[in-house]
């Protein structure tokens, strides 16, 4: 693991200091944000003529190329951003990983139509952002998670689309039990988006409901604690958990949990691998 760690590199851009190299083909202008990407890896890695990897998600030496009938993908933003990198990661079974921090959910579909359009095997597709993209009008949105889903399942039929409902970062979302609302966020007035991520984890709990999961497989209730009341149950957030807390930023800048509570947010997307796709 010690040669993949220092080798970062290979997976895409480690800084956003210079271009990614990954997005390169996508836009003219240049993207500047850090990039992990399991297929530029690969690619670089057969272009060397190198078929051995150490793999971060499984923890073991296998060759590059994999055997399974169906490809397994998942996309996020810098929210689980490199938290492969945690000896506490261990999945059973190997997946793709692709994390742009500060990536939109149409950065994400773009790369998913550059990297993997050509593809033959069926590919399960798990996405989980959106908290990039609450700045946009709602319905432009909810537009691009479909049109994501609808990219997926035109590039083969037995292909899967599921999404993750969102986290609700204190950032951009306030509960009544945490206090009164911080007065700004950075330069700009506070502006609590609680109801828009709801809505939002709402239209993708029915976008998840044609593949047939009893329940969903969600971030939205990471960095919260709950309490049953009569009038049923409320939330607060736990401000230790972020990580914005712990630099001093206080709360309207808390973003990102801590790497605790990633490698949380991280092992349910491999019991979801595990007990869904599978098994």
């Amino acid at each position: 693991m010690e040669n993949q760690t220092r080798n970062r590199h290979e997976y895409g851009s480690v800084s956003g200091r210079f271009p990614c190299q990954v997005c390169r083909p996508l836009s003219s202008v240049p993207f500047y944000h850090r990039h992990h990407s399991t297929r530029t890896m690969l690619n670089t890695m057969h272009a060397r003529d190198v078929h051995t990897i150490d793999c971060l998600v499984c923890k073991t030496a296998h060759p590059t190329d994999d055997t399974d009938e169906r490809l397994v993908v998942f996309f996020s933003t810098s929210t689980l951003h490199n938290i492969v990198y945690e000896p506490e990661i261990k999945s059973p079974y190997c997946f793709n990983l692709e994390t742009i921090c500060g990536g939109t959910i149409d950065l994400l579909r773009r790369n998913f139509s550059l990297l993997y359009y050509q593809e033959k095997r069926p590919m399960d597709i798990i996405f989980s952002g959106g908290l990039n993209d609450l700045n946009d009008d709602t319905d432009l949105i909810v537009h691009n998670l479909f049109q994501f889903k609808r990219e997926v399942l035109e590039q083969n039929k037995s292909n899967t689309f599921f999404i993750v409902q969102m986290l609700r970062p204190p950032m951009y979302c306030w509960f009544p039990k945490n206090g009164p609302p911080p007065a700004t966020r950075g330069s700009r007035p506070y502006v609590n988006l609680l109801p828009k991520v709801d809505y939002i984890n709402e239209i993708i709990a029915k976008m998840n409901k044609p593949l047939g999961y009893p329940n969903q497989t969600s971030s939205e209730y990471l960095g919260l604690r709950s309490f049953k009341k009569s009038t049923g149950v409320v939330y607060q957030h736990v401000m230790p958990r972020w990580r914005e807390h712990h630099q001093g930023k206080g709360p309207a800048m808390c973003l990102h949990l801590t790497e605790e509570f990633r490698v949380v947010a991280f092992n349910k997307i491999i019991g979801h691998i595990t007990n869904r796709l599978k098994n």
